[in-house]
């Protein structure tokens, strides 16, 4: 993917995100984080205790035993140019999205 592509694209995903922000804005909702509430099976306990507490349901155990990501490597494994992507995003409002 070029830098310019990359970059066109998440102008495109965060016009998405603003429009949704928008229609939902006064609706009562629960943010997570992919990264902060997800990615780490360690968090995920944490993150169904918040989910049934805003739901007013009663707290329950889950396991997870078969949850397995599809892809363990890193950015800089999967994308071929990725510190030109990086060093491109470094220059503008996307700085930090590669670790730029």
């Amino acid at each position: 993917m070029s830098p310019e592509s990359l970059e066109r694209e998440l102008r495109v995903r965060e016009g998405w995100t603003t429009r949704e922000l928008d229609f939902i804005g006064a609706l009562p909702r629960l943010t997570l984080f992919y990264e902060d509430d997800l990615l780490d099976a360690n968090t995920w306990s944490v993150t169904i205790d918040r989910v049934t507490e805003y739901l007013g349901m009663v707290p329950f155990q889950v396991s997870f035993p078969d949850v397995k990501k599809t892809d363990d490597r890193l950015f800089e494994e999967i994308l071929s140019n990725y510190h030109d992507l990086q060093a491109h995003l470094a220059k503008g409002k996307y700085a930090g999205l590669l670790g730029a």
